[in-house]
This record gives C-alpha cells, structure tokens and sequence, in this order.
C-alpha cells in the first residue's frame, strides 16, 4: 500500500492539539485538506482531554456542516479505529466514545436563519470548529464563541476559504492575528494550492488557465483580495471633516451640501442601518458629483425608540429620512413621525435597484475611515450575482452587504439626475440660485 504523504502545512494543524494555544485558523486554497486535518486533531484533542463535556461544530447550515465535515470525519481510517462515533440526524448529535469509556458529544449548528443563534444561547461548549467562517454572520460567531468562556483550556478553530480583503473575518481576526495571540495564543496557518501533496503542478497551471483572476487569488494563492464582480469600484476610504461640511452654509444661509439621510429595518436578527451622507454637485469635476458618507449605525435588534435615539445622537433629528416601505417600514415610520421625526417613503418600481447602482457609479463616493467601517465592508463585499456554469457576473446584485447601500441608493432615488446632470438645484423646495450637476428634489 502506497503510504499517504502529510505536508508540513498539515503536520501543523495535527501538532496544534497538543499546545496550550487557544485559537487556530486554517485560511487559504481550496482542497488543501484543511477541514479533514483539523476534523482529525478536533475529535483526537476532545477524546485526550475531556470526558462528558459539550463540543459544537458550526456552519452555514446543518445539511453542509454534515457534508462538509461530519459525514468525512465519520470515514477517517485513524479515527474509527481509536473512536466509536456514531451521528444521530434527528438530533444533530454527534457522539464519540473511547476505549476506555471515555464520552464526549458534538452538536451541529447551522446559521442560515436569522433566529439560529437562540438554539446555541444557555449552552456550554468547551471547542468549536467553525466551518467556512466566511458564510457566518460575525454576530453568531460571536454568541457561539461566548459559549466557550468558563472554559479554561477551550479551543476555537476557523476554517475558511477567502473573500473580499474587507470582509469582517478577515478585518477581525485574520489581520489581527497578533493581537489574538497575546491575549490568549493564537495560531494562523494560510495555506496555498501547492501545499496539498496530492495537487500537481498540471493541475495549478490548468487552474491559472480556467480560472478568473479573482478565483485565482483566492482559491489557489490563497489571498483574501476584493471580487472582480465587484458593483462599486468608485469609492475610497479616507479622513475629511464631515461634521464641518454638514454644517457648511452658501448664500443664503443655505447648506453648502445636500444631505442625504435614511434607514434600512433589519429583521429579528439582522442588522438596521442608518445614514448620513452629503452630496456635492462638484460642477467642476468630470463625474456627476461627489458623495460623502459620514456617520452611520449598524445595530441588530433595534426597536423605534432606539431608531429614534440613534437618529437623535447621529444629529439628523431635523431632517428628511428616507426609508424602504417594506417589512414594517409603514409603522415605524408612522411611529417615528409621532416622536417628531420626518420620513418619506423611498421611491420603488421595477428596475429601482438597477436603476440606483447605476446612479451610484456615476459618483465619487468618499467614506469615512473611521465613522463608518460598516459602510467600507458594504462597498469592499457588494458584488453582482455570478453565473453558476460560467462563474461570470450578473447583471443581478447579491442580496448581501447591502445595508448601508441600499439607505444610500434609497436617499439618491429621492433625485433626478439627466443625461448631462445639469439641473436647477432646489433645496427644500426652494431655487438655490445655481446651476447643479445633479439633483433637483421630485
């Protein structure tokens, strides 16, 4: 029998069980063995230094968290001759027992439901394997990875396959990978294609061939790096003084900038964003002006009273905001107005959202690097759909990363923009007394 071979990358994964490190992240190509090799030292770690405690193995959903990693680690050669394992489908149960009478349970999570998070709450779990972290939502993460606190020698493992070089995991945990290990230890392995001892070198040069340049750097050099499906390329992140420009006067006592204000409602679980932005008509520049985004909040679970408290402090109490009239959006709004907040509904229609990123690429978005670090993961992730055969882009954006997007799209759909973007400039209502590159309030 030909003996396997294990490559130094994966020989690393094995050694981490015996550390006192208390995280692991396995990022980088695909068919490395990432997620066999850390299924293997995660079920030999639990059954060498636990008996009758609580594991979680957690991913985008149940279905692929059993595909991905159970049913595999169920035929691993090394596993079964040390371990009975036995997976119980109704209960998402996994139960493994030594030969010595040893016993420790894994449970499988999956959190594809903006509710999942409440099957995870009240449990102790002394390791977690996360499994494509990327899918995951970063609060999830977080709840599940609390479950682990009154546990002294808990382990933490990530395996992820990469996406854009904002996306919150790699902004949180991958380029903070230091900082992780001063608090606590932890230990990053990144792989690429030809770490895998069973890749040939024909295989990672027909990849080079058959793959798009970002599929390339993720999926064989392992990169984290922005999609080429990317929607919005018109935008940088950088310092200017919002708070002086929202304040800034012209003629007249009128503001110097358009100001652009709205809300998107999340649901029980997800996010609720609002925005403050300011619009330049810059007559002097070759695009059709200059947007800036300023101030944001990005907050799950909020109630009308803490939309209210949020629009207060964001210092927008005074002016228009825009919303989506779906999902409740009538009586919040109808709610908001009662609190002394002006709302508007956001224009709707067929082709609305094509229709607004088309707006949105003929500007100059700048956004604050400091103020709205949401708002930077929106544009950095916000990609069109790709076709499953040809794995080319759409012309259908992903309904994800679109919070802050879509309170800007909403708050721009209030305008009318011509061919040239030459129209009178009304500000409430009222000719400002110059020529605009853009707006003019319908």
């Amino acid at each position: 029998m030909k003996e396997a071979k294990i490559s130094e990358k994966q020989t690393q994964i094995l050694e981490f069980g015996y550390t006192n490190d208390r995280m692991l992240i396995c990022d980088g190509a695909i068919r490395c063995g990432k997620t066999v090799f850390m299924s293997i030292m995660f079920v030999d770690w639990i059954m060498r230094n636990f008996n009758n405690a609580t594991f979680a193995i957690i991913g985008f959903s149940i279905k692929s968290v059993y595909l991905n990693v159970v049913s595999p680690t169920l035929s691993i050669d090394y596993l079964r001759l040390q371990y009975r394992m036995n997976y119980n489908r109704n209960t998402n149960i996994l139960t493994i027992t030594g030969k010595d009478g040893i016993k420790n349970i894994v449970r499988v999570f999956g959190c594809i439901n903006a509710d999942s998070y409440k099957h995870i709450q009240g449990s102790t779990l002394s390791g977690i394997l996360f499994d494509e972290v990327p899918l995951l939502k970063k609060s999830f993460v977080q709840i599940a990875i609390d479950r682990t606190l009154t546990v002294d020698n808990a382990k933490i493992l990530f395996n992820a396959n990469p996406e854009g070089e904002r996306h919150w995991f790699n902004v949180e945990y991958i380029q903070k990978i230091d900082k992780h290990n001063e608090n606590y230890g932890a230990v990053r392995i990144n792989f690429m294609l030809w770490d895998s001892p069973i890749i040939s070198k024909q295989a990672i040069a027909d990849a080079k061939i058959r793959m798009s340049e970002t599929e390339y750097k993720r999926k064989v050099l392992g990169q984290w790096c922005s999609s080429t499906g990317a929607i919005f390329t018109n935008w940088r992140d950088t310092e200017f003084d919002f708070d002086s420009m929202w304040n800034e006067t012209v003629r007249g006592g009128y503001p110097r900038y358009r100001r652009l204000c709205a809300y998107d409602l999340g649901f029980s679980n997800d996010e609720t964003a609002i925005v403050a932005a300011l619009f330049d008509d810059n007559p002097n520049s070759y695009t059709f002006g200059n947007l800036y985004v300023g101030r944001e909040t990005y907050r799950k679970g909020m109630k009308t009273k803490d939309i209210y408290n949020a629009i207060v402090k964001m210092g927008i109490k005074d002016e228009i905001i825009y919303f989506d009239v779906g999902a409740g959006g009538d009586r919040v709004a109808a709610e908001l107005r009662d609190l002394g907040i002006i709302t508007r509904k956001a224009k709707k229609g067929a082709g609305s959202i094509l229709s607004g990123i088309q707006n949105m690429q003929s500007l100059q978005i700048f956004i604050h690097v400091k103020n709205c670090p949401n708002a930077i993961a929106e544009f950095s992730n916000y990609s069109w759909r790709l076709d499953p055969e040809t794995q080319e882009p759409m012309n259908e954006p992903q309904d994800s990363w679109n919070h802050i997007i879509d309170c800007i799209r909403m708050a721009l759909g209030s305008f009318r923009v011509t061919q040239f973007g030459i129209l009178e400039n009304v500000v409430n209502g009222v000719f400002e007394g110059r020529k605009s590159r853009v707006p003019v309030l319908l």
